[in-house]
């Protein structure tokens, strides 16, 4: 069974069970988005980055200087993001 990635974002976990030949046409997250060049970004993945942004802006301290999630800190920075967005899902 292949794997294809998102034609809109490129993410390679869109599609974990595609059982056609042809890939897919459109985002499986957004089936409305048109088809764009590679530079586009899905909505899920809008969402993801504004997420991530959240992340490092609610708890800075486990970041390092480069934006990157110190060892040992994740529990404690998702804890705080759950907590400060109670009725958001996490996308992961």
């Amino acid at each position: 069974m292949p794997r294809y990635p998102c034609p809109i974002c490129g993410d390679p976990n869109a599609f974990p069970l595609w059982i056609d030949s042809e890939p897919p046409a459109t985002c499986a997250n957004d089936p409305a988005w048109p088809r764009r060049s590679l530079h586009s970004i899905c909505s899920v993945q809008i969402q993801r980055a504004k997420q991530a942004a959240e992340l490092r802006r609610i708890t800075p301290d486990a970041f390092d200087d480069n934006g990157t999630m110190i060892p040992g800190q994740s529990g404690r920075a998702w804890h705080n993001w759950i907590n400060a967005n109670p009725d958001k899902p996490v996308l992961i």
